[in-house]
């Protein structure tokens, strides 16, 4: 009679162990993270998702998006079941991202600043600085990340 005397029950429970150390929110906190400094770095190249340069300042010197500083510094990222949301509460960031058009609605004319000379206007037009959207190189480090995530759990 040959006996033959295998670990394979120690083998599955390190295996259940490593896979039971995988969690869906790392991987979510991982991808938003990246996400948001994807569109941190639109705001330092002045460039959307797939490197389009945006339509440069008329009236004042400097970087679009980039005088305060306040809509870059905005972005959140909440995790939700199994999705990723990067978003931020800034009411006019659509109108930056989406470009659009802003006419007066309880007055004549629009009033507004620009480095302390006022400016007066029946319409403004905003041209698009598209800072959302997830490009194919994005998707390709984001499933990068996802595999690397998974690598180094199940290869401890």
């Amino acid at each position: 009679m040959i006996t033959i005397k295998t670990n394979i029950d120690s083998f599955q429970s390190d295996f259940e162990t490593r896979v039971d150390s995988i969690s869906l929110n790392e991987i979510l906190e991982k991808i938003g993270f990246y996400q948001e400094n994807e569109i941190k770095k639109r705001f330092d190249t002045s460039s959307d998702a797939e490197g389009k340069s945006w339509k440069a300042l008329k009236y004042r010197k400097g970087y679009p998006l980039r005088d305060t500083g306040a809509l870059m510094g905005s972005f959140n990222t909440t995790i939700s079941g199994s999705s990723v949301k990067v978003w931020t509460d800034k009411i006019y960031a659509n109108i930056h991202d989406q470009g659009g058009v802003i006419e007066p609605k309880n007055k004549q004319v629009l009033c507004f600043t620009i480095n302390g000379i006022k400016y007066f206007s029946k319409r403004v037009v905003i041209p698009q600085r598209k800072f959302s959207g997830i490009s194919s190189k994005n998707k390709e480090d984001i499933e990068k990340l996802i595999k690397d995530y998974m690598t180094k759990k199940l290869n401890k």
